[in-house]
């Protein structure tokens, strides 16, 4: 089935079959022979099957932002877990030489 309306933006041909909407990007669609060639790394793609489903544009705004929020959550997770297994440095004044020999 083809989707009407819709341009692959990696070969610039119709899009039949799987359709993959970047959630990320406001405009950007890629056919099922483009999205296996990996032609958009680095975003996530929304697969539709059919081609019927009209999914309006605040919608892939508002999936973007959560997704944003998850990364930031999971980057901060992941500081603060590097942070508690390094001990923190000391102060010079706080250091205690070491004994003489």
């Amino acid at each position: 089935h083809e989707h009407i309306g819709v341009t692959c933006d990696g070969c610039e041909g119709a899009v039949f079959g799987a359709r993959y909407k970047c959630v990320v990007c406001p405009d950007y669609d890629l056919c099922w022979k483009c999205e296996a060639k990996n032609l958009h790394p680095g975003h996530n793609m929304m697969k539709m099957t059919k081609p019927s489903t009209t999914w309006p544009g605040h919608f892939f705004r508002r999936l973007h932002k959560m997704q944003e929020r998850a990364e930031r959550r999971e980057r901060e997770r992941s500081s603060r877990t590097d942070e508690n297994q390094q001990p923190p440095p000391q102060p010079e004044a706080d250091r205690v030489p070491p004994p003489p020999p």
